[in-house]
Parts: structure tokens; C-alpha cells; sequence
């Protein structure tokens, strides 16, 4: 790759909006459930399969359903206003979740 396409890429990269929100993971056989906020939408995902991989911080029951029973499904629930992102903190974003958790009857991540 030459210099000027990855200086393109990455001014590209650096110029892309946060993706911000609440997501749910859901495990398909037992119906459970387990929500979470992140500011980091896009690679949610990733980073919970690799904290599963890893024996990282998830939920005991969560890790214990996703090792035996099989795959769990990420939706995203809501999406926060990209002019929003920089002022949240961690604390609105743990708000956020606890609302969303006591909609659906869903655990916390």
C-alpha cells in the first residue's frame, strides 16, 4: 500500500463518528438474557467473544451458557445521538442499561 491510500484510510478512520448505545445478547436455547451500554457499538461484539475466549469479566451464568449451549445473539436496542457521545460518562451509560434491562427483563453485562 502506497502512502497516500493509507493516509486516506486513515484520515478516514479518525474522522468517523462514535457509535454509541445499548445493546442486549441474547442466548437463544435458554432464553436469557443480558444487556450492556458501550460508546463502542461497532466492536461490542468482538470484545465480548474475545473476553469469552479469554475467561474474561461476563457473567458466570452468561459464560457458562455460551460455552455449552452454544452461540448467543448481539442486538443493538438503542442508538445515542453522535453529538451526544462526549458528554456521557460511564455512570449515564450504566443508567442507560438499567433502564433497558428493567424493559426487557434482561441481566446486566
Amino acid at each position: 500500500m502506497s502512502r497516500d491510500p493509507r493516509k486516506a484510510a486513515l484520515a478516514t478512520y479518525k474522522e468517523r463518528k462514535p457509535e454509541a448505545g445499548v445493546f442486549v445478547l441474547r442466548h437463544g436455547p435458554s432464553g436469557r438474557a443480558w444487556v450492556g451500554a458501550t460508546p463502542t457499538l461497532g466492536t461490542i461484539e468482538n470484545r465480548l467473544r474475545f473476553e469469552r475466549g479469554m475467561g474474561g469479566r461476563l457473567p458466570a451464568a452468561l459464560r457458562a451458557l455460551w460455552t455449552i449451549e452454544g452461540d448467543a445473539q448481539l442486538e443493538v436496542l438503542d442508538r445515542v445521538e453522535p453529538e451526544r457521545v462526549p458528554f456521557l460518562k460511564a455512570a449515564d451509560y450504566r443508567a442507560m442499561a438499567v433502564d433497558w434491562a428493567g424493559r426487557i427483563g434482561a441481566d446486566l453485562l
